[in-house]
């Protein structure tokens, strides 16, 4: 996908905010029935019920309808991340049952939602996607950084936001990778992402 501009204007007014629900949601199932790499403007506007020139008021084009499904995704996976995050823990082993468990709700989003594997399966070839997903799991990484810092040594602290920043950002791409795979290695492959979570991630720095 080339590096097209993508901005895309903000809805405001009640009507406005319905026709780019409609066009986010023509795309959704466009996109399950042939993919994104066959979307084709005319055919979103017919299935939204709109004309064309409607619809370029809000997406110039249609790598902008892509990234703004995108960024639907991102939003609603830092949504459940601040969810899990309200109680702060009082152990390591708390930060570990958290953990795990979030990575299982990001998989079975993953699963359930052919629209999100098809997306960011075009983050290799988009600078746009790309730059969006480094900047989620900076996101995240500073939410997960907040909860559990009180329980590691300050001198780590530094240390800890590189490390979970990475650990966000390969969280994705291991299970785009569990998801490509057959169905026990992915599960295998999970269990091994788990492990590597539990022992990296806290092990590193808490017996110190």
């Amino acid at each position: 996908m080339s590096a097209e501009k993508t901005e895309t204007r903000t809805p405001r007014q009640q009507r406005s905010i319905e026709r780019v629900d409609a066009i986010l949601s023509a795309a959704k199932e466009l996109i399950v029935e042939k993919g994104s790499a066959g979307l084709k403007i005319q055919e979103i506007a017919q299935r939204a019920g709109i004309t064309a020139g409607s619809m370029y008021q809000y997406f110039p084009n249609k790598a902008a309808i892509i990234h703004a499904l995108g960024q639907q995704y991102l939003d609603l996976v830092n949504n459940m991340l601040r969810t899990a995050l309200v109680k702060k823990p009082q152990s390591l082993e708390e930060c570990v049952q958290t953990l795990h468990i979030l990575f299982d709700q990001f998989h079975q989003l993953n699963c359930h939602d052919p629209v999100i594997r098809d997306i960011w399966v075009s983050t290799s070839a988009d600078k746009n996607l790309q730059d969006m997903d480094i900047e989620d799991s900076r996101r995240n990484a500073a939410l997960l950084f907040e909860h559990m810092k009180d329980l590691f040594p300050e001198r780590h602290w530094v240390s800890m936001q590189r490390l979970l920043f990475l650990s966000m950002h390969l969280c994705g791409a291991t299970i785009r990778l569990a998801l490509s795979v057959e169905k026990e290695e992915g599960h295998e492959i999970l269990q091994i992402a788990k492990q590597m979570i539990s022992a990296d991630l806290l092990g590193q720095f808490a017996n110190e």
